[in-house]
């Protein structure tokens, strides 16, 4: 594999993380595919072009190359589920809305997703920590912000339809609380959008 990650350092303490992003697949995934997900539909849609901004902004990007159907870079390697309920894996074998993600006998072997982990999830996670800890060594902080895109309606998932904004925090435990709540100030600022903080 060649290009795994695209990635600028910046000149501020934040990092923009998306790994979500990525469209390419391995020849594996792109041929055990149903017809339905060769178009990709979990992607986070048009982040790298809603956050083009950072650079001008200073903050470093992090995004990924290859789609979260290789493998899903915003979960654990020991693939513990990050919510209770419905959701996708490391190696997501279903669409958000329940169907199955590859033709039978198709779904890539151990092997393969060892490949996707070592090869994929390993450096762009390498990466993720190095920048952090760059910026925390240069600033004595670090700020990370995971975008993510998302449909609004997933009955799979989610009741009802989501806000606009999402902020999550893991209930606290990864942000400040007067981080969070300066964030929630700005989206109350526009009332157009919806959001929700831990939602």
């Amino acid at each position: 594999m060649d290009k795994v990650l695209n990635f600028k350092q910046g000149r501020v303490p934040l990092l923009i993380s998306m790994p979500h992003a990525g469209l390419r697949l391995t020849p594996v995934v792109e041929a055990g595919l149903i017809p339905e997900a060769q178009s990709l539909p979990d992607t986070d849609w048009h982040i790298p072009t809603l956050y083009d901004f950072a650079e001008e902004l200073g903050a470093s990007t992090l995004s990924a190359e290859y789609s979260r159907f290789v493998i899903d870079l915003n979960r654990p390697s020991d693939n513990k589920p990050l919510y209770a309920g419905a959701t996708t894996g490391l190696y997501p074998e279903t669409l958000f809305d329940g169907v199955p993600l590859f033709r039978q006998g198709q779904v890539p072997s151990e092997e393969e997703r060892v490949t996707y982990l070592q090869k994929i999830w390993g450096p762009y996670h390498r990466q993720l920590q190095e920048e952090l800890a760059r910026i925390k060594a240069e600033f004595g902080y670090a700020l990370l912000f995971d975008a993510h895109s998302i449909r609004s309606v997933i009955p799979h998932l989610f009741d009802g339809k989501l806000p606009d904004f999402n902020l999550g925090t893991f209930n606290g435990a990864a942000c400040d609380p007067e981080l969070a709540g300066q964030l929630e100030a700005v989206c109350a600022q526009h009332p157009r959008y919806t959001h929700v903080l831990n939602g």
